[in-house]
């Protein structure tokens, strides 16, 4: 169903509606989350998706993303625009979870038995994995270069790995009060080089069987 209705209003959004695409998905997410009991199983469904925990979400979703940037993305351009991409992807991520945190705890003013600084930062961390689909579509709209969407699309591949890395590290320390600056370092390191490794060792293994 959330194929059909994602494909739907794709092919909406060509038309002369011009219907914007993620806000129309946003909507239709909270409709059928408040009338989940009168949808039939199709509610029964969403209301299933609903009790994923915190830790399932990024693993489910983010992957698949990361993986649809790849296709995307271009080995050429990523070597031109390596240090554009790396600054946009962590220093960039890490400023733009801390800003998160910034807004919710000072200007939103959550009081530490609602959201604590470092469940803050976990959820900016996550809200901090964003999909550059629109931007790359305004790109394209204006006639910006080609070469401007691909660094995009690039971009946002390193931005979800980097966000991810950044959720499960802040995660850990949320739970743990005895977690320190090392520990995160550590756990960090060995999820960037843990899943090279994986990502090189499967590339390796396709390519022979192939």
């Amino acid at each position: 169903m959330g194929l059909i209705i994602g494909s739907f209003l794709h092919e909406i959004s060509k038309t002369k509606l011009k219907l914007p695409v993620m806000p129309s998905l946003l909507v239709i997410g909270i409709l059928f989350g408040a009338f989940w009991e009168d949808l039939g199983i199709i509610g029964s469904s969403a209301n299933v998706v609903s009790g994923l925990t915190p830790r399932l979400i990024p693993l489910v979703f983010i992957p698949i993303l990361a993986l649809e940037a790849s296709f995307s993305a271009d080995f050429y351009v990523f070597r031109r625009a390596l240090y554009q991409i790396m600054v946009l992807a962590i220093p960039g991520v890490i400023i733009q979870f801390l800003f998160y945190g910034i807004i919710l705890k000072l200007i939103l003013q959550f009081s530490d038995d609602d959201l604590e600084w470092k469940s803050a930062l976990c959820l900016g961390a996550l809200m901090s994995c964003t999909k550059p689909e629109s931007i790359i579509k305004v790109l394209k709209e204006i006639g910006a270069p080609n070469y401007l969407t691909l660094i995009m699309s690039t971009e946002a591949l390193f931005t979800f790995t980097s966000s991810l890395i950044c959720f499960f590290t802040l995660l850990s320390s949320a739970k743990d009060d005895a977690y320190t600056v090392g520990d995160g370092v550590e756990e960090a390191l060995v999820r960037i080089f843990g899943g090279f490794a994986v990502g090189l060792g499967l590339a390796l293994i396709l390519s022979w069987w192939h």
